[in-house]
């Protein structure tokens, strides 16, 4: 799969936040999403932190490898 290439990409472990490219995705994810939980949710997307990546769990695929990303920045 060529998504772990992307791994990188996703986040950006010395201002633990994550990168332009994922914001992209989520707000394409967003577009998406047409019930009120799910838009209710995204809208909080430009602040997502680590303790708050759970809410990538909406955007299917993408929140395996932000997850991933997480796992190895993280040690």
């Amino acid at each position: 799969d060529k998504g772990i290439h992307y791994l990188p990409k996703l986040y950006e472990p010395k201002s633990r936040r994550f990168s332009p490219l994922v914001y992209h995705k989520l707000f394409m994810c967003q577009n998406r999403q047409k019930d009120l939980e799910s838009k209710v949710s995204m809208l909080f997307f430009t602040h997502i932190t680590i303790q708050q990546s759970f809410l990538f769990t909406l955007c299917g695929k993408l929140a395996g490898y932000a997850l991933g990303a997480i796992m190895i920045a993280d040690k």
